[in-house]
């Protein structure tokens, strides 16, 4: 089947953006287009954690690149997009 899992992979990009973005659960499924208990699910997958955290290695390289352009030794907006701490350290669930 040609085409087969591309949506799932596709919304399932798009619930990480936002549960990445969004303060809490529901106004990231909201915003993915999902319904809560689909968006609670997905966050127990393998891949949404993989997916999550390749996403937030390519931010955190993005604010890196951008302040050595600017001549900041230490990024500064770092700890903004990883919120209260490191996302490997989030509990699970």
């Amino acid at each position: 089947m040609r085409g087969h899992g591309c949506k799932l992979k596709r919304l399932l990009r798009a619930a990480v953006e936002a549960y990445l973005d969004e303060p809490t659960w529901a106004r990231a499924a909201q915003r993915a287009g999902i319904a809560r208990s689909t968006f609670c699910i997905w966050m127990k997958l393998p891949e949404f954690r993989r997916l999550a955290d390749q996403i937030l290695q390519r931010r955190c390289l993005k604010i890196r690149n951008q302040d050595k352009a600017v001549g900041r030794s230490e990024p500064e907006n770092e700890r903004h997009v990883f919120g209260r701490g490191d996302y490997a350290q989030r509990p699970a669930g």
